[in-house]
């Protein structure tokens, strides 16, 4: 059955028997001790210019112990009043989408997600929110944008975009990285992805058209690319393919293609597409086909 509520409830007992609920909005209901829906399955959240209520919310996903689908939407965060816990061993899909207008005056809220069966894994979040996420032997996909990650463990493919380098985690199950690269933090994480994930097949690589660097930017010279100071795991046993996009034409650019050339042992093809707004002239197709490749099999295009 599928109900949707956008008005105040005082007793929500009587709603014991729904599978699918679709919460909107203004919303709030007295929530029993002994739960209130122990046959829902599925809980999406909506909401648009309301403040999320994290004493509620505990309340409410402990109250729906066998969910397998939850999914948020929010457009405000404010500080919460404690930790939001995301805590059911029954769900397989995730999802959190916080489309915060002005996240840089957003709170530093928590999340905990304890979810040993989860599945599907997707957060939005350009606040300074913290991520806690406790290991997920299941996960085989996830697709994360958060201003700020503490812990994500045993993914397989990972679409990420990442913006804090302090206690970086590991990927021990990683095998197919798309890793967003902007023009303020740079090649600075991409070193760390490459010596914590030992099972790397396939990375791609999307730098941020450098039209969008508007004049005045600060770009911090310590985000530049730094090698490792061994190489890799991965790159001398298993990345067969990389796909850079919007590759600037500028030297620090260079630097990383150069080091996954000639240290990539057994890469198998690597194709690379130029920034059609880059202004750099440091580098061209012809000074990356100069470049020592550590692999005899390696097809470059």
């Amino acid at each position: 059955m599928y109900r949707k509520y956008n008005h105040r409830y005082k007793d929500c007992l009587r709603y014991k028997s729904k599978k699918i609920l679709l919460l909107e909005n203004d919303f709030i209901f007295h929530i029993p001790f002994d739960g209130c829906f122990p046959n829902l399955k599925v809980l999406n959240i909506d909401l648009h210019l309301t403040l999320l209520n994290g004493v509620f919310l505990n309340k409410l996903f402990q109250s729906c112990p066998f969910l397998e689908n939850l999914s948020m939407i929010a457009t405000c965060l404010d500080n919460f009043d404690q930790p939001l816990r995301c805590c059911i061993p029954t769900l397989k899909h995730l999802g959190f989408d916080f489309n915060v207008d002005e996240f840089k005056s957003c709170g530093h809220n928590e999340f905990i997600i304890n979810t040993p069966n989860l599945e599907y894994l997707a957060i939005k979040d350009p606040s300074l929110s913290s991520f806690r996420i406790h290991e997920t032997p299941t996960l085989s996909l996830a697709d994360l944008s958060i201003g700020k990650f503490n812990y994500v463990h045993d993914f397989q493919v990972l679409s990420y975009c990442f913006d804090d380098g302090d206690g970086f985690p590991t990927f021990p199950n990683l095998v197919h990285p798309e890793l967003g690269i902007d023009y303020s933090f740079g090649w600075k994480l991409l070193p760390q992805f490459l010596e914590n994930s030992h099972l790397i097949e396939c990375i791609e690589l999307d730098k941020e058209s450098e039209e969008n660097h508007e004049e005045g930017d600060v770009v911090d010279d310590s985000y530049d690319w730094k090698p490792p100071k061994q190489v890799p795991e991965c790159l001398m046993h298993k990345l067969e393919e990389i796909k850079v996009r919007n590759l600037w034409r500028r030297k620090a650019d260079g630097e990383v293609v150069k080091y996954l050339l000639e240290n990539g042992k057994a890469l198998k093809k690597m194709n690379i597409k130029f920034d059609e707004d880059s202004i750099g002239e440091e580098i061209d197709e012809e000074t990356i086909h100069n470049f020592p490749m550590g692999s005899e099999k390696c097809i470059l295009k």
